[in-house]
């Protein structure tokens, strides 16, 4: 059965010393600023209970000292709990719980009451342990309202543990070990006081509050970014695998408004003629977006040079400004396409805010007949198809659905688009017979 299929063609990948990743440097970068902007809320947090510690170690009890680290090893469980939260697994939390012969701690974090309000109890707990450091180490004199907070969180171990225990009847050691920790502090928090007077006042109370939850609050924004920004690059890709079907682009394609183009209606062509994708781009050397558009150009012929065919047609605002056609298309005339192409590109990035010491510099190139032939033959078109907005795509004569940027052609450079046969009659004028597309 496989000789019957193979078509005798194996792709073999080889080691090579002079394989690069494109664009390589730039990767990097990127990568690297995107590192520190995901670490950067973490290490400002460290960094500030680094300088609350230094700062107050005067007046910074012991237990506090102890409660910090209580909270700085639950901020680590609390982040194994949201990272099981958010892909389902995490390397150490399963670790942690083979230890204790549990493989699954999911069927507590996905349960009904893993949420309250619609926030997990891991960002709740990763808050709390978080509002427990920066109080602490940077306000020592909250220490008595935390204790107060921290008592209340015993209460909550409580419910927990009941919870997993009559209620939902399966375990979750890493949930476990939270409460551990809590009721850790909260113990903690009561044989301090038995040595520091207990202080408590309104003020540091309120404060004390606020500060657990901006934590909270601020962690769970954190998470639900995190969850948004994945559901969205999985949808753009989505999107993108989409738009690369063939099928689906030439539906698409097809769908769009038809006008007549061939290649005798304007000789500015870049890339290989015979392509199966046509791009006509009606353009205006003045106009901001085509522009922008030039720049896709140069992108799209760099991907797909020897696939797709761009056919540039120019158009203007006034009679006054058709030199700047001429000096375009003289560009193409008198140069190899490559350099033209520079040459566009130099237009529209600079030389069109001084278009009119560029057009006196040449206008001995720019008056010719074959510039004039060329010139001539892009205006019969415009007036033939009546477009006027600039800048219009066209591929194989079908105005590109929005659905579409001029780069997506890269993806679909092989999905053959017929064009639609229009008969002319005597007169010159275009008809369709019934039934044709």
């Amino acid at each position: 059965m496989f000789k019957n299929i193979w078509t005798g063609n194996a792709l073999v990948v080889k080691e090579s010393t002079e394989a690069a990743e494109p664009d390589y440097r730039m990767h990097q970068r990127n990568e690297f600023i995107s590192v520190v902007k995901t670490y950067s809320i973490p290490a400002m947090l460290i960094l500030a209970a680094v300088i609350g510690l230094t700062a107050n170690c005067n007046t910074i009890s012991i237990f506090d000292i102890a409660r910090i680290t209580l909270s700085s090893v639950g901020i680590l469980f609390c982040a194994m709990l949201i990272e099981k939260q958010l892909f389902g697994k995490s390397h150490y939390g399963d670790r942690v719980c083979s230890l204790f012969h549990h493989a699954d701690c999911n069927s507590v974090l996905d349960g009904p009451m893993a949420k309250i309000f619609g926030i997990s109890w891991s960002e709740i707990g990763l808050g709390y342990f978080t509002a427990n450091i920066l109080l602490l180490s940077l306000f020592p004199v909250s220490s008595g309202s935390v204790s107060v907070i921290n008592w209340a969180g015993m209460l909550y171990g409580v419910w927990s543990v009941y919870y997993q225990w009559h209620v939902a009847k399966s375990w979750c050691v890493l949930c476990v070990i939270v409460q551990v920790i809590i009721w850790a502090m909260g113990i903690t928090a009561t044989v301090s006081h038995f040595t520091v007077p207990f202080a408590f006042d309104i003020v540091s109370a309120l404060l004390s509050c606020i500060a657990f939850a901006i934590c909270i609050m601020g962690v769970h924004q954190y998470t639900s970014a995190y969850v948004v920004e994945n559901e969205r690059v999985r949808a753009v890709q989505h999107y993108r695998a989409l738009k690369a079907n063939s099928a689906v682009a030439k539906v698409l394609i097809k769908g769009g408004e038809y006008y007549e183009i061939t290649l005798h209606d304007s000789s500015i062509i870049f890339g290989n003629p015979k392509a199966k994708l046509r791009v006509t781009i009606l353009s205006n050397p003045h106009c901001n977006p085509c522009a922008r558009m030039h720049t896709q150009v140069e992108r799209l012929l760099s991907m797909s040079k020897k696939e797709i065919c761009v056919q540039y047609i120019f158009s203007s605002f006034n009679e006054m400004l058709e030199d700047s056609n001429r000096y375009l298309i003289s560009c193409y005339m008198d140069n190899p396409k490559d350099e033209a192409l520079c040459k566009f590109n130099l237009w529209y990035t600079k030389e069109k805010f001084d278009y009119k010491k560029i057009v006196k510099m040449n206008k001995s190139h720019i008056h010719t007949d074959v510039v004039e032939k060329e010139i001539e033959k892009h205006r019969a078109w415009r007036k033939k198809t009546s477009l006027i907005e600039t800048p219009t795509i066209l591929v194989n004569g079908y105005k590109l659905s929005d659905e579409y940027e001029l780069v997506d052609l890269a993806m679909i450079e092989n999905t053959v688009i017929e064009e639609k046969n229009i008969l002319k009659d005597i007169n010159g004028r275009s008809t369709t017979p019934l039934g044709a597309e």
